[in-house]
């Protein structure tokens, strides 16, 4: 879960990955974006990121919980 801070002045994301035991955390360079593409029992939506060390590139869909 990532934490919605108001530091920047816009919701922002980091990527990581855990690579066969190798930690990939820098963020140098980084850009991308989150679409919200609908919203009901759950939110989808599409996400592209790249830095320096790793790209991405994938649809989701989250069911919305309760807690």
């Amino acid at each position: 879960m990532v934490e919605y801070t108001s530091d920047f002045g816009v919701r922002t994301f980091v990527v990581t990955a855990d690579v066969g035991g190798t930690f990939l955390g820098d963020s140098t360079d980084a850009s991308g974006t989150i679409t919200v593409t609908s919203i009901g029992s759950s939110i989808c939506g599409e996400v592209t990121y790249t830095d320096g060390e790793k790209s991405l590139t994938a649809v989701f869909d989250a069911p919305i919980v309760d807690v």
